[in-house]
């Protein structure tokens, strides 16, 4: 069950205890059949059964009595986790009541006690200038000034106890989920965790390890894929039409709804199925909400600690420390990405996410039989995962989707690190022109490629790659690795590989103001001059903007601003029009 350190007592006790109920049913009709079979097998011993069935059935009726048996056990234990979980968050649900109850109480005191103190400190003010008053009675209302300061002190005590309480009731969630999983998962009947040499993983196809994972339960899958993460990379170099095909075998015949199976395997390895190409863009956005979901819990978990931390310091310094309020910023920003991500539905959808691999692909609209085309948009220089928590770089591609949304769904990706995402300053400019490091990247990129291929809602669709300055790189090479794309669009694109060859079957064009890149093209030095807006491979107008003879090469404040503008909405309406004037003619 999904839950928040906001709300730890989200669950449905009813729900719990039904599939507790139904374990129990179950096991219950089992021990009839345990007991008809060995009705059967004293039967059986007499001398009036004869003929060819007798001899197998009766060897063998001993091992089903024994399967029935474990498979009875088994449901009978899991019958009682459950409702032992239902039990322990039951108590949470009612300890949450509490508190949420005492929290509004303190805050209601805390606030009347500071209104109080903040009167009796004005009229003790007043009393000191005012010549009048009796020093007995300025003596009086400085002594009731510090009294409500004493009571407001109480309340402010009050509150972090409640807090603490809080903590604690947090844990309390936490300890029943995870004594539950570890009752669930334990069991004989749901497999034992699985152990395989590096031998055996180097030889094994990608679908054989994939049906290995198949029969683990979470918890298993995770210490397995822990101690083996060479297992999950080399299930992602899979055929994606074999797993299409392998998935398709699971499945109900419609890939908008998951069959159990499939449900099952989504919830059990999500880092798996969230990034392997093939399977439907439905069950991967359902993979990565539950990786944001768990993703989620640290976030808040690490701010609720944070601004505890951030209130007591200021209270005793009077100083906001700069490093945590920046980091308290950060979190608050992708707590308020994950929130759209893990929303009913989705309002945000995830086609990968790997935030510890900086990889993160952002699907906008829904495939299906209408969709006439396909976006691959890439960003540039400098792009991280805060660049997508912010909402910074989906920016064209949402226009464009938003222009059609009915046929068109467009995948924004960053499926890996970046060139000066690790690297600051000229060193980072420096590694988005080097064509090596391009390489991992638009690998991946070929792989997104291919995967999208083989869905039938949009393997007829046409395709257009899109590139924000180094996003370009990121394409162009991808296509040296095999990739084909209807149309390649530049917006101030930074360069080509050397090998590089424009395809006879692709369009190709820049849209470029003169900007910060466009000037260091003209020396030659960047991508050894093989650029898009110099390549006669790639059509363009004149530069949008004032024209090259009106800017001055020196502001490089306005040069940046150019660059970065003709990747955004506000202020770039021409070249908006211009792109949907190519993409649907």
């Amino acid at each position: 069950m999904t839950w928040t350190t906001t709300d730890p007592g989200a669950g449905d006790t009813a729900a719990v205890t039904a599939l507790a109920t139904a374990r129990r049913t179950r096991a219950d009709e089992l021990r009839d059949v345990e007991r008809t079979l060995r009705g059967v097998a004293g039967d059986g011993q007499s001398a009036d059964w004869k003929g060819r069935a007798k001899e197998p059935f009766m060897a063998n009726i001993g091992d089903f009595t024994a399967d029935t048996m474990t498979l009875r056990t088994a449901l009978d234990e899991q019958a009682a986790a459950l409702e032992q979980y239902a039990s322990d968050l039951h108590a949470v649900q009612q300890e949450q009541q509490r508190l949420e109850t005492a929290r509004a109480s303190a805050a209601e005191a805390l606030a009347t006690a500071q209104s109080a103190l903040d009167t009796a400190r004005s009229e003790s003010r007043a009393a000191a200038s005012d010549d009048s008053a009796t020093p007995e009675s300025r003596d009086a209302l400085r002594s009731a000034a510090n009294q409500h300061e004493d009571s407001v002190s109480a309340a402010v005590t009050t509150s972090r106890a409640l807090d603490l309480e809080w903590d604690a009731l947090v844990e309390q969630r936490r300890t029943a989920d995870r004594k539950c999983s570890d009752a669930l998962s334990g069991r004989v009947a749901n497999g034992l965790p699985r152990t395989l040499s590096q031998s055996s993983i180097a030889g094994a196809t990608p679908l054989t390890l994939l049906a290995l994972l198949q029969g683990m339960t979470a918890d298993e899958a995770a210490a397995f894929l822990e101690k083996h993460p060479e297992v999950a990379e080399a299930i992602e170099q899979a055929d994606p039409g074999a797993v299409r095909a392998w998935w398709q075998s699971l499945g109900t015949g419609d890939d908008s709804v998951l069959s159990p199976e499939q449900l099952a395997l989504v919830g059990s390895i999500p880092s798996v199925l969230g990034a392997l190409n093939g399977v439907p863009p439905a069950a991967r956005v359902a993979a990565n909400r539950n990786l944001a979901g768990d993703r989620l819990s640290t976030v808040q978990s690490r701010l609720q600690a944070l601004r505890i931390a951030q209130s007591l310091s200021k209270s005793l310094t009077g100083r906001t420390d700069k490093k945590t309020q920046d980091e308290i910023d950060s979190l608050a920003l992708e707590e308020k990405y994950l929130l759209r991500v893990v929303a009913e539905p989705p309002k945000t959808q995830l086609y990968l996410y790997d935030p510890a691999e900086k990889r993160i692909i952002e699907m906008i609209g829904t495939p299906s039989p209408d969709t006439k085309h396909v976006i691959t948009y890439v960003p540039g220089t400098f792009s991280n995962m805060e660049s997508f928590y912010g909402g910074g770089v989906q920016q064209v591609a949402e226009y464009l989707h938003a222009y059609s949304p009915d046929d068109t769904v467009a995948f924004v990706a960053k499926d890996g690190v970046f060139p000066g995402e690790e690297t600051a300053g000229p060193a980072g400019v420096n590694e988005a022109n080097q064509p090596e490091f391009a390489l991992g990247p638009a690998e991946r990129l070929r792989q997104l490629a291919a995967g999208l291929d083989v869905d039938p809602d949009l393997a007829n669709a046409r395709t257009t790659a899109i590139g924000h300055s180094w996003g370009v790189a990121n394409i162009t090479t991808s296509e040296t690795l095999g990739t084909q794309y209807n149309q390649v669009v530049s917006l101030s694109g930074a360069g080509m590989p050397e090998t590089w060859k424009p395809n006879q079957l692709t369009t190709y064009t820049d849209y470029s103001y003169v900007d910060i890149l466009q000037l260091g093209q003209a020396t030659g030095q960047v991508w050894d001059g093989n650029n898009p807006r110099w390549n006669p491979a790639f059509a363009h107008g004149e530069y949008y903007g004032p024209a090259p003879d009106d800017v001055n090469p020196y502001d490089f404040s306005n040069l940046m601003e150019q660059h970065n503008k003709v990747a955004r909405i506000e202020g770039n309406q021409d070249v908006l029009d211009d792109l949907v004037g190519e993409i649907y003619p």
